[in-house]
């Protein structure tokens, strides 16, 4: 028998994931290919942009929250490995657990927020290897709440601070 509590930085291991220690508890979601879609966990070669992603609950895609990775401008086939200079192109890390924000902006129905940390708000990112459509890196830094849809917006007053993030997304590729 085993227990477990909201400290528990053993988690239940997934063998694809995106996971990161938000407010002292590791947030750590499995990869979930969506079905009907050609963005979920893909390299765009021609555009050079790689969408990654991973949620907290596979019953719950929309109410259960998510990470994404987002990589613009950077060939993760050609990269030379580690990659952590990103003076010429950025990445993007969003976190959303859906229970977290409570904020009046964040409501409506063309309106949403999550966290989001960048490379070009001072976001360590190191993309570690890529190896047979496996992209595997750690993050950490200061995520800004920043709203989406119609109602963007990014408050630098309300952030959470992650730590010993890190990634591992078995990823297609398209010429798209």
């Amino acid at each position: 028998m085993s227990c477990s509590n909201d400290n528990d930085q053993n988690p239940i291991v997934h063998e694809t994931y995106i996971q990161g220690i938000v407010n002292s508890k590791l947030e750590n979601y499995q990869q979930i290919n969506l079905k009907d879609t050609n963005v979920s966990n893909t390299f765009f070669s021609e555009s050079k942009e790689t969408w990654l992603q991973a949620y907290k609950n596979k019953d719950q895609l929309t109410s259960g929250g998510y990470w994404s990775v987002r990589i613009h401008d950077l060939d993760i086939i050609q990269a030379s490995l580690p990659y952590s200079n990103w003076t010429n192109n950025s990445a993007d890390i969003a976190w959303d657990n859906n229970l977290a924000i409570e904020d009046q902006r964040c409501g409506g129905i063309d309106s949403g927020c999550k966290f989001i940390g960048s490379t070009t708000d001072g976001l360590n990112l190191t993309i570690t290897e890529v190896t047979d459509n496996f992209i595997t890196g750690e993050f950490s830094g200061r995520f800004f709440l920043t709203g989406t849809g119609f109602g963007h917006f990014k408050d630098e007053s309300t952030f959470v601070d992650v730590e010993n993030g890190a990634f591992k997304i078995k990823f297609s590729v398209t010429n798209e």
